[in-house]
């Protein structure tokens, strides 16, 4: 009852004829199967408000400017470690989903890190950029997930660190049959929807509504559809067993 009660009440906090409800997601995901399946999630947790958000697909740093200055009206989905310089933007409290960063490679041998060989991580991907930053690693950053697993093909790099949820959706783009994936040794990262200070009395509406969600197993079945994708189009992703990532070169 107080669920229901709560969404009810954010039913007449947006006029109708109120300016679009925009949600900022990553450039990264290019791809369109990301692109589908981030809008697909976004419009899945706003229904039960009566707001049909349109996800606008901006640089992350870009985005996440726009969100914190009012601009845009909410963030995706992002971890605590890279919003904790946005001041004006409030988290949701419920998790959307969690993610791990992970290394993928296209042979199992290669899935090591050497401190002097040239790592590729997608632009956009701040959880990425900032373990590369921690770990003092040479990362190069490319425009987006295809064009990663496409430098992989061209021996341009042996490893992509990435997102270990998303990059699948866009093996097939890429062109690729196999790819193998090592989790790293870090705990999984919560992934947050975060909405403009402004919209503070949507919160708890948006937190039950993702809750709910969680629990009729809708969210997990859109973020399925992108793990299960590469399988689709004769795909295989091969986990291969975590150790430590990191090789000293010698």
């Amino acid at each position: 009852m107080r669920t229901l009660l709560l969404i009810i009440s954010v039913l007449f906090i947006l006029p109708c004829n109120a300016k679009p409800y925009t949600i900022n997601a990553s450039e990264a995901l290019s791809y369109q199967l990301g692109q589908q399946q981030v809008t697909a999630i976004m419009t899945e947790i706003y229904q039960p408000l009566n707001i049909v958000p349109e996800v606008i697909f901006l640089p992350s740093y870009r985005g996440l400017k726009n969100v914190d200055q009012g601009l845009l009206d909410a963030e995706g989905g992002r971890v605590d470690v890279v919003m904790t310089t946005y001041k004006n933007v409030i988290k949701i409290p419920t998790p959307i989903a969690q993610s791990q960063l992970a290394i993928f490679c296209l042979k199992p041998h290669s899935c090591q890190v050497n401190l002097k060989d040239p790592i590729l991580r997608i632009h956009g991907n701040l959880i990425a950029e900032h373990y590369c930053a921690k770990k003092d690693l040479s990362c190069t950053a490319v425009q987006n997930d295809v064009s990663a697993f496409q430098a992989l093909v061209k021996e341009q790099a042996n490893i992509l660190l990435a997102n270990s949820v998303f990059p699948s959706g866009s093996l097939c783009t890429a062109g690729i049959k196999k790819v193998y994936i090592k989790l790293l040794h870090a705990k999984p990262h919560r992934i947050y929807h975060y909405v403009h200070q402004r919209h503070v009395k949507l919160v708890s509406a948006l937190d039950a509504s993702i809750k709910a969600l969680h629990h009729s197993g809708k969210l997990q079945a859109l973020i399925d559809t992108l793990l299960q994708s590469f399988a689709k189009c004769g795909g295989e992703v091969i986990k291969l067993p975590q150790s430590l990532p990191i090789v000293q070169s010698q």
